[in-house]
């Protein structure tokens, strides 16, 4: 008989890494979901707590559940039976991300404390804690003090290989079949280093079989537009965010793909989905060389590392790629097979159950 799992919080079901989670998830436990609107009354999530709580084996936050530090440190300290264990999924940490990474507040003000108990408390409340690297498993110990009872699992994020492949693009007219189209998509923050991708496009704008493909929005956008207008560039097409579905069919068009460059800790130590998504449609990525990454991909074989925050580097790490694209085909092939091998939803059920010893 399968143990039982309940998976809850204010989540987003849709977003890639968690519906492969919870769909791996399910092949291990039985499964329920009781997903809430981000707006709930969390007096109202508690009493749901209490009141079906005890039907099941384990209790997993899904990320961003940090919301509910509080509420999860309260649940444990008075009604959580002791046969439940309680699974915090610290995919990222609140603190590090909005006061380092985004630099949203200052260090030192009420806004980091705030952000920073929100992750010791959830760390705090856990038995298990589920972390997507092991740089991340480390920084969490350091930083949020993680007890020695509380089990502490690597389940690394995964691509729904079957999604990925049903998928068979169409024509779209941006893509001009003359030229290199060099694609990124993704939140314009920090970690992504979208303003090293300028840079590099500037350093290249005489090469004019090539253009840049650049879709997202967000945090940085204004001083990105703002540096494109400033270097007076015209190899650049800017999209807004566009579905899931529709980003697979862009890479699958495109010439090859670009991942993370930010100057930021956690761009150091993350496995960026993206980058995973472009090889899985077996495309060539250049990418922030991270020891994150470097432990399953390897330069030139799998992929193509250039330094982080160095639009130079990124320069001449395209300009090679776009000079030898039919040389290094065997670098998607070799990347989709490295998918397949540690980043399949197969190899997160196999993962899920050595780590839960199932």
């Amino acid at each position: 008989m399968r143990s039982k799992l309940l998976i809850t919080g204010t989540y987003n079901q849709e977003y890639p890494r968690n519906k492969a989670l919870i769909e791996s998830l399910g092949e291990v436990f039985e499964v329920t979901e009781n997903n809430f609107s981000t707006s709930a009354n969390k007096i109202f999530i508690l009493k749901n707590l209490i009141l079906n709580g005890n039907k099941y084996d384990y209790i997993l936050f899904l990320q961003t559940s940090q919301k509910l530090a509080f509420l999860l440190f309260f649940y444990r300290l008075f009604f959580k039976p002791k046969k439940i264990k309680l699974i915090f999924d610290a995919f990222i940490s609140i603190y590090d991300t909005y006061i380092f990474d985004r630099a949203l507040a200052n260090r030192f003000s009420v806004k980091a404390l705030y952000y920073y108990l929100l992750d010791y408390f959830s760390c705090l409340s856990s038995d298990i804690i589920i972390f997507d690297t092991n740089l991340h498993r480390d920084y969490f110990i350091e930083k949020f003090h993680i007890k020695e009872r509380v089990k502490k699992i690597v389940i690394p994020i995964s691509i729904d290989l079957d999604f990925v492949d049903k998928i068979n693009p169409s024509v779209e007219n941006i893509f001009d079949p003359k030229k290199c189209n060099v694609l990124f998509f993704g939140l314009y923050i920090p970690l992504q280093g979208v303003e090293y991708i300028i840079k590099a496009a500037d350093i290249l704008r005489e090469q004019k079989d090539m253009q840049f493909i650049l879709i997202g929005n967000g945090q940085t956008r204004k001083k990105i537009d703002q540096l494109y207008r400033d270097l007076n560039l015209d190899n650049i097409i800017f999209i807004d965010r566009i579905e899931n579905s529709k980003i697979i069919s862009y890479i699958k068009l495109s010439s090859f793909c670009l991942g993370i460059f930010g100057n930021t800790n956690k761009a150091k130590r993350v496995i960026a989905n993206k980058v995973l998504e472009c090889l899985a449609c077996k495309k060539i990525v250049v990418t922030g060389r991270n020891r994150a990454i470097e432990l399953y991909l390897e330069d030139k074989k799998d992929l193509i590392y250039c330094e982080m925050a160095d639009a130079k580097d990124l320069a001449e790490k395209i300009k090679y790629v776009s000079n030898n694209l039919e040389a290094l085909n065997n670098l998607g092939e070799n990347g989709r097979r490295k998918i397949e091998q540690y980043f399949s939803k197969h190899a997160l059920v196999k993962q899920i159950k050595i780590e839960f010893s199932l």
